[in-house]
């Protein structure tokens, strides 16, 4: 990764946390008004799996063409719809290029033990709970007044096109949401994704490989173990075989902001009775990656691991299927995206920050397979992120507001002439 770490220059401000060229777009841009857009958002369940983004995506359709704002729907399956929103610079002027925002509708399940209701949202001590507050709610209402902001701007103050995918399906994969977005064909010059960073910008992040394995055993009596085999006893020896192969993997491979590589299973089932000898068990597991690995590679390592357990395993019978894949990308610390990002956030009194998103996002879609350069940038944080009263801090909603639309105009404004 090249331009490491990056220079952030001084802020030219002029007093009210925007340089005198970016006007008044951040003027509405208040924390309360963030705050109740994601209330908004928050209560309208969009759980996956199994999918229930339509009635939150309803509500973004009908909040921005209440303000006159040009969208279009892209889905795979109506059901999982994805909405796009467009805005064009006021004087026609496109020298600036285009600059792509993204963020979830969807959330992951709310499961037990909330202290408040998880589809209920409510402000305590400066922060903002509910499920999806963090991941990515509260992101998403940022980035739809920011685009309300931008919308406002006068005649040359916005020198390039602005674009919102308000997507579907990324806790689950993306099929429905990113992936099918970029394959109906999207371009940009730069593009942002509103995971929860805590206001960092994350220039790099994980991919994850998913797999199920399943080993075949022989059912018996348990007190005549020796007429059967057991597929657990199996099983327990693959494990022990991916848990030295995650050692090896991490001494091997390592990232300057990301780490290394990590293997987890997450899932065991096996067994009907402890009378009985077992002749299935069954695990799902995951290999994280890391740039520059590519998720083939990890899959031909797994396949190889288990050839290898063959021939080690006496009897061994098992079966390999892979289930889900989102490759890791980055990007180069010294983009001119992620410099004027840093600015921005100086300006904004946030300390700038440059590290990786330990997570899979959408950002590969948008990084690997449309070819814009993209970050990670959101209120919240990954540890509050799918887990029980979950919640985003108000003052970083308010700057997650800012932060989108003073990037998106000053990168449109640096894009006029040759960047140094």
């Amino acid at each position: 990764m090249t331009g490491w770490p990056p220079q952030v220059t001084g802020s030219g401000l002029n007093g009210s946390g925007t340089r005198p060229e970016d006007g008044g777009v951040q003027e509405a841009l208040t924390a309360e008004r963030v705050v109740e857009l994601t209330k908004s958002l928050i209560e309208i369940p969009s759980v996956n799996p199994p999918g229930g983004e339509a009635g939150v995506a309803e509500f973004v359709l009908s909040w921005f063409k209440k303000r006159g704002m040009k969208c279009r729907v892209l889905a795979k399956d109506p059901r999982r719809p994805n909405i796009e929103v467009t805005l064009d610079p006021p004087s026609g002027d496109g020298t600036g290029g285009v600059f792509v925002m993204n963020a979830h509708m969807d959330v992951v399940p709310a499961g037990e033990g909330w202290k408040r209701p998880p589809f209920e949202p409510s402000v305590a001590e400066a922060r903002l709970y509910g499920r999806g507050s963090a991941d990515t709610k509260g992101g998403l209402a940022a980035m739809m007044l920011a685009m309300e902001a931008l919308s406002r701007c006068p005649p040359g103050e916005l020198c390039g096109r602005v674009v919102l995918h308000c997507v579907s399906d990324e806790e689950a994969g993306a099929m429905y949401g990113t992936s099918h977005v970029v394959n109906a064909g999207i371009r940009g010059d730069f593009a942002v994704v509103a995971e929860p960073t805590s206001l960092g910008v994350c220039v790099a992040h994980k991919g994850n490989v998913t797999f199920e394995i399943t080993t075949h055993g022989k059912a018996a009596h348990a007190s005549l173990p020796t007429k059967g085999h057991s597929a657990i006893v199996d099983m327990v020896r693959i494990v022990e075989e991916l848990r030295s192969y995650a050692a090896g993997v991490s001494a091997r491979v390592t990232h300057p902001v990301l780490g290394p590589p990590t293997v987890n299973v997450g899932v065991i089932l096996g067994g009907t009775k402890s009378n009985v000898i077992p002749d299935r068990c069954w695990i799902s597991a995951e290999r994280r990656i890391v740039p520059p690995e590519e998720a083939a590679q990890a899959k031909a390592e797994i396949e190889e691991l288990l050839r290898g357990a063959g021939s080690r395993i006496p009897g061994l019978e098992y079966g390999l299927k892979f289930t889900n894949e989102v490759g890791a990308s980055e990007v180069s610390a010294d983009h001119r995206g992620v410099r004027t990002a840093l600015s921005v956030l100086k300006d904004l009194g946030v300390a700038p920050r440059v590290s990786g998103f330990a997570a899979t996002c959408d950002a590969y879609f948008l990084n690997r397979v449309a070819g814009i350069p993209t970050v990670i940038l959101g209120p919240g944080s990954l540890d509050i992120a799918h887990t029980r009263d979950e919640y985003v801090p108000v003052e970083e909603l308010g700057l997650a507001a800012k932060a989108y639309a003073l990037i998106a105009q000053r990168f449109l404004q640096t894009g006029k002439a040759p960047v140094t």
